[in-house]
């Protein structure tokens, strides 16, 4: 009979509904808890700790889904397995395979959000590996750029660079930046150096920042031409600026248009002007000259 009733032997009602159930099962932490709590509840009323212990173990069991707190730590270490490190931060410029510039605007649900050199917006999974941190060696000839340095910033159009003769101990090689033309702390500027890579750090510009150096062009007479590469007079501004010094058209020369120019810039830059002294003893003699001819 015992045998028999062996073989017909039922669980308890808790264990057969872990039979049926298996989430039900309870983890080893979870049984002691309520040890520890029975313990404690034949502990003599008058004791002050008593309930705050039990409110402390009833909260224990309170967590989410039943986890004990060994299931937890499993979890957060497979999950921390799992994240994923962004290569790049906030405010970086990246070049993708294809040559186009993107500012990391936000990280944000393991994505970063991006907007392009000429204002288009995606976005990219973190573990993106097919981008590089913009450097100078991705600039192309015509890209606008910006050069920041610890006392100036300035916007330019990039041409080339070329090996620079400064020499220091962090960087051995540095490189000289040359540029068209761009707004520097006295305006707008025709000009082709553009700091070096010493002293300074470069980064694409933005749509805007494009959009306020060839205003800034306009304004002083200029456009580019990006298939010749090459900084062009606009010659209604020309025209405009002979009108305007009255009769003496007909004497009018390149070499006054351009003189003109940067009378023009100097008196822009309001005091911020800056050339060396030949430069600007061969602008005044360009103009005792234009006074003769005025007088002529």
């Amino acid at each position: 009979m015992n045998e028999l009733a062996g073989d017909w032997y039922l669980p308890s009602d808790s264990a057969l509904s872990e039979e049926i159930f298996p989430e039900l099962h309870e983890s080893e932490d979870e049984k002691v808890r309520k040890e520890i709590m029975q313990l404690i509840q034949g502990m003599h009323d008058a004791d002050p700790r008593k309930e705050r212990w039990l409110a402390w173990l009833e909260k224990q069991g309170e967590k989410p889904h039943g986890k004990s707190a060994r299931e937890a730590i499993k979890e957060e270490k497979v999950d921390n397995a799992n994240k994923v490190e962004p290569k790049f931060k906030v405010g970086d410029w990246v070049v993708s395979p294809n040559g186009v510039y993107w500012h990391i605007d936000k990280i944000s649900n393991n994505r970063y959000e991006v907007t392009s050199n000429t204002g288009e917006s995606s976005n990219w999974p973190l573990d993106t590996n097919i981008y590089h941190k913009f450097t100078i060696q991705d600039a192309k000839d015509g890209d606008v750029l910006i050069d920041k340095s610890d006392s100036r910033e300035g916007l330019f159009i990039f041409k080339e660079t070329k090996p620079s003769d400064i020499k220091t101990d962090v960087l051995n090689n540095p490189l000289t930046v040359l540029g068209y033309c761009g707004i520097g702390g006295a305006g707008f500027t025709k000009g082709s150096g553009w700091g070096d890579t010493a002293n300074c750090t470069y980064y694409p510009a933005t749509k805007k920042q494009h959009d306020t150096l060839f205003k800034a062009m306009a304004d002083a007479g200029y456009t580019f031409d990006f298939e010749k590469k090459e900084l062009k007079k606009i010659e209604q501004k020309q025209e405009e600026n002979k009108r305007n010094l009255g009769g003496i058209s007909s004497n009018w020369s390149e070499e006054d248009a351009s003189r003109l120019e940067e009378v023009i810039c100097m008196v822009e830059a309001n005091g911020r002007w800056v050339r060396s002294d030949d430069a600007v003893k061969s602008v005044l003699d360009w103009l005792k000259s234009l006074q003769q001819r005025i007088g002529e």
